[in-house]
C-alpha cells in the first residue's frame, strides 16, 4: 500500500470556495487510517484562500499550496493561451509529472466535484501497464459530424469514441517518461485546440489510456435515460460526480444531483461567500450579452485611447471585469 495517496486540484482565486467543497467531501470519505495529501496549483494564492484552504488539515489529511508560476519558468513554457470558458490554470495539470516525480501515482481531480467514496480506492485501479486512468466523456455517443470530424482530422485520434474527460485522471508517474513528455507537450502547445487541455491530454496518451468505470468520473448527464441507455449504465451510486459544462450546483441548486454538493456545502468555511456571490446570478446572466460586448469594447478602445481618455476606459474597465470573470466560468 502505498504510503499516502496525492490528490492534485489546480484553481485560481475564483474557484477557491467551490475547491473547499470538494475538499469538504474528500475528507468525509477518507479513511481515517490512510493519510492523503491535497496539493493546491496556482499562480499564487491570496490570504483569504490560504487561510480557507488550510482549515481542513487534520492529522491524516496534509495541505499543500504549489506556486506554479516558478515551474513554467523553469520548463521556459511561455505565457499560456486562453479562451473565454478555461482559464491558464486548467494547464496545470498537464504539469503533474513534473511536479511530482517521486510519487508512483497521483490523482488530479477538476473542481467542480465532489467525492462520494474514499479516493484511496481508485489508486487500485488495474491501469494494465498504460501511462494514465480516465473516464469516458460523456457525451461521446452523440458528438456532431463536426465534432467527429475535428476529432479524425485535426486531433488525429485513431478511436475518438475512446476520448476521456479530463477532469478526473490517475497519473503512473513511475512510467511516465518526462523529457518525450515535456518535447510532446512543447510542440502540442503551438497548436490551436477547442477543448484546450483536454484536446492535448487526449493526443498525448492516446493508446496509452485506461478507461476507468463510470463511477469514477459520474459526469452527471449519465443520469438521463438516453445515456444510461448509450453506456449500460447500471450503477446507482457514483463515487464521483462531475458537474460538467457551465451548469453549477452553486447557479442551479435545483438541479438534477446538485443537492448532494450542497450537502457539503453547508459544511465549509465558504458556505456563506458561494451564497452571497451567487445570489444576483440569475441578473447577471441576463446581463451577459452586454457584459461581454462592453468588456470587448473597452478592451478594444484602450489600445488606441491616451491620456484622460485612457485612464477613463480603464477605470470602467475594473468596473465590469469581476461580472465578466463570473460569466466566463
Amino acid at each position: 500500500m502505498q504510503e499516502y495517496f496525492r490528490v492534485v486540484f489546480s484553481i485560481d482565486e475564483n474557484f477557491v470556495d467551490y475547491l473547499a467543497v470538494t475538499i469538504q467531501s474528500l475528507i468525509e470519505n477518507a479513511d481515517i487510517n490512510k493519510k492523503y495529501i491535497v496539493s493546491i496549483l496556482a499562480n499564487g494564492f491570496s490570504a483569504r484562500s490560504k487561510r480557507i484552504l488550510s482549515s481542513f488539515e487534520k492529522e491524516n489529511i496534509k495541505i499543500e499550496f504549489y506556486n506554479v508560476k516558478e515551474k513554467l519558468e523553469e520548463l521556459n513554457i511561455e505565457t499560456l493561451r486562453e479562451t473565454m470558458h478555461w482559464s491558464v490554470a486548467t494547464y496545470y495539470r498537464i504539469l503533474i509529472p513534473f511536479l511530482f516525480p517521486d510519487d508512483k501515482k497521483v490523482l488530479y481531480l477538476d473542481c467542480d466535484t465532489v467525492i462520494l467514496d474514499d479516493v484511496s480506492k481508485m489508486f487500485e485501479c488495474d491501469l494494465e501497464g498504460n501511462l494514465i486512468g480516465a473516464v469516458i466523456d460523456y457525451d461521446t455517443e452523440c458528438y456532431s459530424k463536426s465534432r467527429i470530424k475535428y476529432m479524425i482530422e485535426d486531433l488525429k485520434l485513431k478511436k475518438y469514441k475512446n476520448y476521456f474527460n479530463a477532469g478526473v485522471i490517475l497519473f503512473d508517474i513511475e512510467k511516465i517518461e518526462k523529457n518525450e513528455y515535456l518535447n510532446q507537450f512543447m510542440e502540442l502547445m503551438k497548436r490551436k485546440f477547442k477543448f484546450l487541455d483536454q484536446d492535448i491530454l487526449n493526443i498525448m496518451f492516446e493508446d496509452k489510456t485506461k478507461l476507468l468505470d463510470l463511477e469514477w468520473n459520474y459526469q452527471y448527464h449519465f443520469i438521463f435515460p438516453k445515456f444510461k441507455k448509450l453506456y449500460n449504465l447500471n450503477t446507482k451510486e457514483p463515487k464521483i460526480i462531475h458537474y460538467t459544462t457551465s451548469t453549477k450546483p452553486w447557479n442551479t441548486p435545483e438541479f438534477i444531483l446538485c443537492d448532494l454538493w450542497w450537502k457539503f456545502a453547508r459544511k465549509t468555511p465558504s458556505y456563506e461567500s458561494i451564497i452571497y456571490k451567487n445570489a444576483s446570478y440569475e441578473v447577471i446572466a441576463a446581463l451577459d450579452v452586454p457584459i461581454r460586448f462592453l468588456y470587448r469594447f473597452y478592451k478594444i478602445a484602450n489600445l488606441f485611447a491616451f491620456g484622460k481618455i485612457k485612464k477613463g476606459i480603464k477605470g470602467k474597465i475594473r468596473k465590469i471585469k469581476p461580472c465578466y470573470d463570473r460569466l466566463r466560468k
